[in-house]
């Protein structure tokens, strides 16, 4: 019984889409339009952060060739507090 139901609704689905396949033709289209549009709209954007990217980074080429060698730049580990020496508890 149930191959007879799915065989029905297949059917019916196929009579529907060959029905209506003017206006299923239509939305395809529409659809492959809109996506084209986005396509094209993000790969512009794509193109202006490359570009942003690639003019900050040359930006701080410039900046740290211009620092001198000899000098250590602070970091994070030199400005840390130091730990306590807490005693160790027995855990037995």
């Amino acid at each position: 019984m149930l191959p007879f139901i799915a065989g029905l609704a297949t059917g019916i689905i196929t009579i529907v889409a060959y029905k209506n396949n003017k206006k299923i033709k239509e939305q395809v289209q529409k659809g492959a339009c809109s996506v084209k549009k986005l396509t094209q709209e993000g790969f512009e954007k794509s193109k202006e952060t490359i570009e942003y990217v690639k003019q900050r980074f040359e930006e701080s080429q410039c900046k740290t060739q211009e620092t001198p060698i000899d000098e250590k730049p602070k970091t994070a580990k030199s400005q840390a507090p130091k730990k306590k020496n807490l005693p160790k508890e027995d855990t037995k």
